[in-house]
């Protein structure tokens, strides 16, 4: 029984099914021709549509081959192998006619966005929605649409250049409605290589035609490949950062046919370790990561850093390299376009940067110019702002601010290597500035601040370097510009300095280094163009611009002696012409300063033994210079003091005092010429004071004269000239002294007892060579008047000897002549006389050691002297001693005489 019901089932099962089928198939045959799909496709897409080769079946529905979508201006516009069209057969057995799916096979499209973002495609596919949300609002199905293998080529104007596309391979794309019908789901992928395969998602508003897309690919190997099909611009923008490595991208597109501008599109690309080469900076750079993001206005860099590692002093590495910091760089910043040079501005922070020949060689020519001035070394931390107007041909400039850690560099101009180096470097488009730079040369800290106009060739500079106390040394003197070495050379200085050093050149072709150098000695010690007089804690201030040399201010010593020296030096670039002014205080004369005279002055003090202090007030030496012969130096207008000197040149001359004048000075290889004027001088011959002293000394070319000597002695005067050859040592003295006041005389020797009064004169003319005196030879006299000689030792021991004749008187006046030879005053005649008694001698000797022998033969007056008078005859009297202490006796006179042959 239950058999039976079911196979009754079966067959009414059957036989419904058999009727559905029939209708069916008569509704395909019915609605399934060429007009009905054609026109329900128009209705679909909004366009012109032309099927061709149509075939139908129950379950294959409407298949129609080479289908064309037209343009609303009838251009062709998409093209498809296939096309497979199903009806809804829920509404066929309601008696209703509604396309369930379609089916496109190998399309071929062209996707063209203009530049006011309009697109056939992107609108088409809205019509598409918008019509079956009509439908669906009429009750009917949303139709379900498949692309299989499509192909599409892309144009976008605001990114690529006109007749240039990519082209898009097996396109698979699922279109199904969601939502109710209210909105079409895009789901699919596509290959676009060399851009890679990309997914496809995405939503269209089947009431308004708004649609949002969204592609996106993993690890898009970006390269020279990968914009190939891009616009001039981009390529070039390409060209200039040279991005290589994987991304990841996303594309964003919307569309809205209300909007003026109805396309949009973002793209936005996540660098996975990417390397980037600035083309302005080619210095690789990896491991950078961040965010890309394109749009139709330009691109947005957001949150974009890199972290390498240096790898030598030219490469460098993704991983980490022991022992080396990494290098860190961040950057953001935009541009505002594609087509035409467009305008951007990046921002990028630096950290750890190595100054190597790497950056060195990623340095553009004027810039490396700039680097090559520095040679640095070290690393630098900073920000980099690079802008660039829109617009072809409009230069880039490059803001950079960078702090110096821990660098050293070596100024051309002044190549001393110095390290520790920090401070700001600060480029202003093609200004560069040093700003607050400080740096350490061995034990000596340097600041360093620079200005250059330009950093190409033609540029300006001024860089200016302090220091208080750098130590001088070899490396300091090479560091010097040529014509300073050269000063260097002449003053060869040891010890310290500070200096404030201004380099300066004016902008335009060719224009030469110049230097503005100020020095300041820190207890220097220097020697003068080999002269062995070394001046010792120096101090002060000199000048120099590397072609003159100002001396402001030199102030130094020579053991207790103090130094001044003022003046300039021109000619620094040739032959150097000196003007100085020399001054001193309590200079000895001794050893050291006459190894620092020239031969002729070294032989004169040394044959004279002169020694004593001598001050020097402005004395003006000039050498060189167009005035004056090669060679030759002057000296003039000075004031030397000669204190508590002596010489001794037979006779030793203590306590000198002079003022000199130089009227003219000149030295040159082949004459020498000095004049001056002694003004007022003052020594002691023995125990005899002579001032007053004023002379006229020359020395030419060896020949020393002092003439027009004048001088106050004990109120006498004293006249005379002297010479010396200072080649053959030879001298010779002419000297006259008149009417000396004996009694001031007596008082400042050792006489004793009562004073002796009156008036003396004298003559001195005696030659000889150098200071050996037993050749001194001359001839000099002593003239006595209006006096009262008795307390003189001699006379004291004559009248000792003469008490037996009862005389004691004082002598008036007197004569004594001698000549001068054998180290000796031999006497000519001698002749004192008093009213009771004379003297007189013609024999007899005082030689330079002071010893006496003479023959004195008295001569007594009046009627005391009869009596003595037969016994004068055969006896004299014989002095003997020294002249401070002489002896006297009485001696036949045949007896004396034969002792003083």
């Amino acid at each position: 029984m239950i058999m039976r019901k079911l196979l009754a089932f079966a067959l009414m099962g059957l036989f419904v099914a058999t009727l559905l089928a029939a209708d069916t198939v008569l509704a395909y045959r019915t609605f399934l021709n060429r007009d009905f799909v054609t026109g329900e496709l128009e209705r679909l897409v909004g366009r012109r549509v032309l099927l061709h080769d149509i075939s139908f079946g129950p379950l294959e529905g409407l298949v129609a081959s080479d289908v064309e979508i037209l343009k609303r201006d009838g251009s062709g516009f998409l093209r498809a192998g296939r096309i497979r069209v199903m009806l809804d057969r829920t509404q066929l057995l309601r008696g209703k006619v509604a396309i369930a799916t379609v089916e496109l096979d190998r399309p071929m499209v062209r996707l063209e966005i203009t530049r006011d973002g309009r697109g056939e495609l992107i609108e088409l596919v809205s019509e598409i929605a918008r019509h079956a949300g009509e439908t669906q609002a009429k009750g009917g199905p949303v139709p379900h649409i498949t692309v299989r293998d499509g192909e599409l080529v892309f144009a976008y104007e605001a990114l690529m250049k006109e007749g240039l596309e990519i082209a898009v391979r097996d396109v698979d794309v699922n279109i199904l409605p969601y939502g109710a019908g209210e909105q079409f789901v895009l789901q699919g992928s596509a290959d676009a290589s060399p851009l890679g395969r990309w997914q496809i998602e995405g939503r269209i508003d089947t009431a308004t035609g708004k649609s949002d897309l969204r592609l996106e690919t993993k690890a898009l190997e970006v390269g020279p490949q990968t914009v190939a099909a891009f616009g001039d611009e981009v390529q070039r923008v390409y060209g200039m950062y040279q991005v290589r490595g994987p991304v990841d991208a996303t594309v964003k597109g919307t569309y809205d046919p209300a909007a003026e501008k109805p396309v949009t599109v973002v793209a936005e690309a996540v660098p996975r370790g990417i390397s980037v080469e600035y083309a302005n900076f080619r210095y690789k750079v990896l491991n950078v990561v961040g965010l890309m993001r394109l749009k139709d206005d330009g691109i947005e860099f957001q949150g974009m850093s890199a972290r390498f590692w240096p790898r030598g002093p030219g490469g460098e590495s993704a991983e980490p390299v022991p022992g080396a910091e990494p290098i860190e760089i961040t950057m953001s910043g935009s541009t505002d376009g594609y087509v035409g040079e467009s305008a951007y501005t990046l921002h990028f922070n630096i950290e750890n940067l190595p100054i190597n020949p790497k950056l060195r060689g990623a340095l553009q020519h004027d810039a490396a110019n700039v680097y090559d001035l520095f040679n640095p070394a070290g690393r630098l931390r900073g920000k980099v702002d690079v802008i660039k107007p829109h617009g072809a041909g409009i230069p880039i400039t490059h803001n950079i601010e960078m702090s110096m850690v821990d660098c050293s560099a070596t100024f051309k101009p002044f190549p001393l290597p110095v390290t520790n180096v920090t401070g700001l470097i600060v480029l202003r488009g093609d200004e560069l500035s040093i700003e607050g730079a400080r740096a350490r040369h061995r034990d000596s800290w340097f600041t360093v601040n620079g200005h250059l106009t330009s950093i190409d060739a033609e540029g300006g500079i001024e860089v200016t370097v302090d220091t208080d106390n750098v130590r001088l040394s070899e490396e300091t003197r090479v560091a010097l510009p040529p014509a300073v070495r050269a000063v260097w050379g002449h003053f060869a200085p040891e010890g310290s300095i500070g200096f404030h050093w201004v380099t300066k050149r004016e902008p335009g072709v060719d224009k030469e280094l110049t230097y503005d150098v100020t020095v300041r000695p820190r207890g220097m010690k220097a020697t003068f163009d080999g002269v062995p007089y070394t001046v010792t804690n120096i101090t002060g201030e000199v000048w120099t611009d590397a072609k003159r040399v100002e001396v402001r201010r030199i102030d130094g010593e020579h053991g207790k002696a103090s130094l001044q020296i003022r003046g300039n030096v021109d000619h620094l670039d040739g032959d150097p012409a000196y003007d100085l002014s020399i001054s001193g205080t309590n200079i000895p004369i001794d050893g050291d300063l006459r190894a620092a005279l020239p031969e002729s002055f070294k032989r004169m003090m040394t044959d004279m033994n002169l020694k004593g202090n001598v001050d020097i007030q402005g004395l003006t030496f000039r050498k060189g210079g167009p005035d004056l012969v090669d060679g030759e130096s002057r000296f003039d207008a000075v004031l030397i003091q000669l204190k508590d000197g002596s010489f001794d040149a037979g006779l030793e001359y203590r306590s000198i005092n002079a003022d000199i004048s130089v009227q003219f000075g000149s030295m040159s290889p082949k004459s020498s010429t000095v004049r001056t004027h002694i003004k007022d001088a003052s020594f002691r011959i023995e125990d005899l004071k002579i001032q007053g002293v004023r002379a006229n000394p020359s020395l030419k070319d060896g020949l020393l004269m002092i003439d027009d000597i004048s001088a106050t002695c004990y109120d006498g005067l004293l006249q005379g000239n002297v010479a010396f050859n200072t080649e053959t040592a030879d001298w010779k003295v002419d000297l006259k002294l008149v009417d000396v006041d004996l009694l001031q005389l007596t008082r400042d020797t050792t006489f004793t007892g009562k004073n002796i009064t009156g008036r003396a004169g004298g003559e001195l003319q005696m030659k000889g060579n150098g200071g050996n005196s037993n050749g001194f030879t001359g001839q000099g006299g002593v003239f006595l008047k209006e006096s009262e000689l008795y307390e003189v030792p001699l006379l004291v021991s004559i009248f000792r000897v003469m008490e037996f004749a009862g005389t004691r008187d004082v002598f008036e006046k007197g004569t004594v002549t001698f000549d001068i030879a054998d180290r000796r005053f031999n006497l000519k005649d001698f002749l004192l006389e008093s009213k009771s008694m004379d003297l007189i001698s013609d024999k007899g000797f005082l030689d330079f050691d002071g010893k006496l022998m003479l023959k004195m033969n008295p001569k007594i007056k009046g009627l005391i002297g009869v009596p003595f008078k037969p016994l004068q005859a055969f006896s004299a009297l014989l002095v003997t001693g020294s002249f401070k202490d002489p002896k006297s006796r009485v001696m036949l006179t045949a007896d004396l005489d034969q002792r003083l042959k």
